[in-house]
Parts: C-alpha cells; sequence; structure tokens
C-alpha cells in the first residue's frame, strides 16, 4: 500500500520559521494522543509522534525548563553519544521516554520513546559516517550492516562510564512495562532520530516478543543494508510479533534519499514494505511539498501539516 498526498497547506507565517534550530520547533498545542487501532495507518497518531519530536528538540535547546506532551507522564529524558573516535562532548539530550497517560475505559499500559534530529555539528559529521558495522541479529542469526554513525550513537556512552542510549533504555522501559495490563510501545523520531527510533524498533521487536509495538518514523533516511531491510520484512511474516511500521516521507526531502543506495562497494535500503497478508506491517506515507529550501522541506512542521491534511482527507471520505 503506498498512499500519497500532493498538496500540503501550511500557515501563513510559519516558512520564516522553520530553519532557526530548536526554536523553530516549538510544540503546537492541541494535538491529541490517539491510539493504534490494530495495523492500520493512523494520521492523528502520525501528528501526535510528529509534535512529541518538538518537545525533544526544545529540551535541547532548554535544559533549565524541560518539558514534554501534555499526553504523558514520569518522563524521563534519555542521552545518546555525539563523539567521534576518542573524544567526548558534554551529554546532550537525545529524546526522552515516558508513559502516555491511561485512556478512559482502556487498560493498556502505554510507553513513548521519541527522538529529536540532528542539531550540532558532531551529529552532522555521525550522520556523514556511512562505513557500515557488521552486526549479527538474535536469535534469527541473520547478519547485517547497519550505518556505523547511527549504530556508535545508540550504542556508545555518550561520557566516559556513562551507558549508552540502548542501555538508558533497557534499564528505564522495565520500569514503565506493566505485569498485569497490555503493554504497548509507541517510538517515534525526526532525521536522525528516525534512524535511531528504526534501531530501537527492531531491538525492541526482538527483546520484547510480547509487547504491541507502534512506529511512526519521520523523514528518516537510510539505515542499513538490503539484508538489514529483508530481516524487518522476515519479522513482519512472523506471527510471533506484533508491530507496525510508519515510514513518513515528503518525495521532496533529500534526507530521505540519504545515503546513496549505492557508494562504491557500500549499500543501502530503506525497510521494504510488507505484504499485506503478512501478519505485521511495514509501510510508507508519502505526500510531495517543495517549500523551496532543503531544510524546509525536511522540517517537522511540513510533515505535521502533511498529517493534518490526511486527517481532512478521511473526515471528509467519511461525510
Amino acid at each position: 500500500m503506498y498512499i500519497k498526498s500532493n498538496s500540503v497547506g501550511l500557515p501563513a507565517g510559519l516558512i520564516k520559521t522553520l530553519d532557526t534550530g530548536c526554536p523553530g520547533y516549538e510544540p503546537l498545542k492541541k494535538v491529541p494522543f490517539v491510539p493504534q487501532i490494530g495495523h492500520e495507518f493512523n494520521p492523528r497518531l502520525a501528528a501526535w509522534s510528529i509534535n512529541a519530536c518538538t518537545y525533544a528538540y526544545q529540551d535541547l535547546c532548554n535544559k533549565n525548563d524541560i518539558i514534554f506532551p501534555p499526553e504523558v507522564a514520569d518522563g524521563k529524558l534519555l542521552y545518546w553519544n555525539e563523539s567521534i573516535g576518542i573524544f567526548r562532548k558534554p551529554k546532550l539530550s537525545s529524546g526522552y521516554i515516558a508513559r502516555i497517560k491511561p485512556i478512559p475505559g482502556d487498560p493498556t499500559n502505554r510507553v513513548a520513546i521519541i527522538f529529536r534530529g540532528t542539531q550540532t555539528h558532531a551529529e552532522w559529521n555521525l550522520d556523514a559516517d556511512i562505513k557500515q558495522e557488521k552486526i549479527i541479529l538474535e536469535p534469527s542469526g541473520n547478519l547485517v550492516k547497519i550505518h556505523r554513525g547511527f549504530w556508535e550513537i545508540l550504542n556508545e556512552p555518550s561520557q566516559k562510564g556513562s551507558p549508552s542510549l540502548q542501555d538508558q533504555i533497557n534499564e528505564i522501559l522495565p520500569t514503565f512495562l506493566s505485569s498485569d495490563a497490555p503493554n504497548e510501545l509507541h517510538i517515534g523520531g525526526h532525521s536522525m532520530g528516525a534512524a535511531i527510533a528504526l534501531l530501537v524498533t527492531l531491538d525492541s521487536i526482538l527483546r520484547y516478543p510480547g509487547i504491541v509495538i507502534n512506529s511512526y518514523v519521520t523523514g528518516c533516511p537510510r539505515v542499513g543494508n538490503p539484508a538489514f531491510a529483508n530481516a524487518f520484512n522476515d519479522l513482519a511474516k512472523n506471527p510471533c510479533y506484533n508491530f507496525s511500521l510508519w515510514r513518513i516521507a515528503n518525495t521532496e526531502d533529500i534526507i530521505t534519499t540519504l545515503p546513496e543506495p549505492v557508494f562504491k562497494e557500500i549499500l543501502y535500503s530503506h525497510v521494504l514494505i510488507s505484504d499485506p497478508d503478512d501478519a505485521n506491517t511495514i509501510n510508507l506515507i508519502s505526500f510531495t511539498k517543495n517549500l523551496g529550501k532543503i531544510f524546509d522541506n525536511h522540517h517537522l512542521f511540513n510533515y505535521y501539516y502533511a498529517m493534518k491534511k490526511l486527517i481532512a482527507e478521511s473526515i471528509n471520505k467519511v461525510l
């Protein structure tokens, strides 16, 4: 399935704010959390996930005024490695993990893990480190290759003696899970944060096979080689898991085309769309909006208003 929206209406005065760094990611008000239903694409949940990423950007900018979406509780900041070689930078927040507030009449215990995108020179350097790490996935034993910069962001400590981002998640997430209610994990990210969210999604599927996992990744670059993409599709066919993965892409966003699929002997591939008969869902939501600048085409608000248009279109279909 391939859903495409050809135009996005942006509010007047917004475009000039898009390339101003963290201040250009001011959270929007009244964006409710709407739970996932089965494996159907939920544009309202996509909109919430995109807006949730703005809080991760704000927490990087405003270290003395940490904020989380009003729909969550017990938020905890997460930190990733953004160093090169032997150098270590001060810890900078990469996102957060939080419990989504209960929905009346719904016993499901929901947890959100959200990541921001690139903001520092060191992070740009890691984005550009397109060499690949060879990783054996357990329990399948599949050998895959993953973008080295993204792998280090997730698995290397931000400071000597501190836990890696993956270790932080492994420590915190179990404390948020319920032993007497169904658990559901929502994972989201933008740009480099989308790449990390994809890796966290893969680890979570393998680590917590009994948990429902829904991932909405926005403006995601390529993360691994064709074997990495195929590993996701193998999982999609397996009824032992219960997950949906939605990659949201603006066709005019150059970040989603990087790294190149073939660079010398290095191969990259986006995760592939799953078969409709598969037990789990992997899909692409695409729209087209060219705002005239690379960063504007990639900006969260461009994506947010694309989801708003899809919401409006779905309402009109019902009417």
